[in-house]
């Protein structure tokens, strides 16, 4: 029984950064599941082809 006090204080002692990270660790799963899921990619490579200046 000793191991469920000891495992319940573990939980009950800094409960608020506890929250915090977990809300932090959500929104950075649903930031990289938006990302995921989107059908069309963000930048077209195609367009960013770096050229040599026509100068040199």
């Amino acid at each position: 029984m000793k191991w469920i006090l000891m495992f319940w204080r573990m939980l009950c002692r800094n409960w608020r950064e506890k929250m915090v990270a977990i809300l932090f660790a959500f929104l950075f799963w649903y930031l990289i599941k938006s990302q995921a899921d989107r059908d069309t990619p963000r930048f077209n490579l195609e367009n960013f082809r770096q050229t040599a200046p026509s100068g040199l």
